[in-house]
């Protein structure tokens, strides 16, 4: 088994790449991908995230990384969001530009919180300021 077979793939899928803080200790909303957008629908910053005491602000990006394991090459394309930690109800829409030729796609969402200090945001420190989870990888219901 290896990334090759679709049970392979399907053990990526809600991997989370910082055991410290899991995204879905940190994210209490559902996540949809469709045609190379995540989506993150109905979404209120101060509900549905658990974020550090300090921070002011929430940097969410979509990644959509594609491995040639076989040609030692890679891609990766993102797109970023930066939020205050609010109240507002907000639609989220990461479309990520599709990234051709042969390899594995892996589609990931990053969360960095931040802290405004004067005119400036900065990002934490800590090791309960970033996450990142595998959101999906095509190909795992063939």
């Amino acid at each position: 088994m290896g990334l090759t077979s679709a049970d392979g793939r399907r053990l990526m899928e809600g991997f989370d790449l910082n055991s410290q803080v899991p995204l879905e200790k940190t994210l209490k909303a559902e996540l949809d991908v469709e045609k190379g957008t995540i989506y993150l629908h109905d979404f209120i910053a101060k509900k549905h995230l658990r974020a550090p005491k300090e921070a002011t602000h929430v940097n969410i990006t979509g990644i959509l990384s594609k491995i040639d394991f076989d040609g030692g090459n890679h891609e990766l394309n993102s797109k970023n969001i930066c939020l205050k930690l609010g109240v507002k109800k907000q639609n989220i829409s990461l479309k990520l530009d599709s990234v051709k030729g042969k390899g594995f796609h892996f589609y990931l969402l990053q969360m960095c919180f931040l802290k405004e200090k004067g005119e400036q945001l900065q990002e934490l420190k800590e090791g309960n300021s970033l996450t990142i989870l595998t959101v999906e990888v095509p190909g795992i219901r063939e």
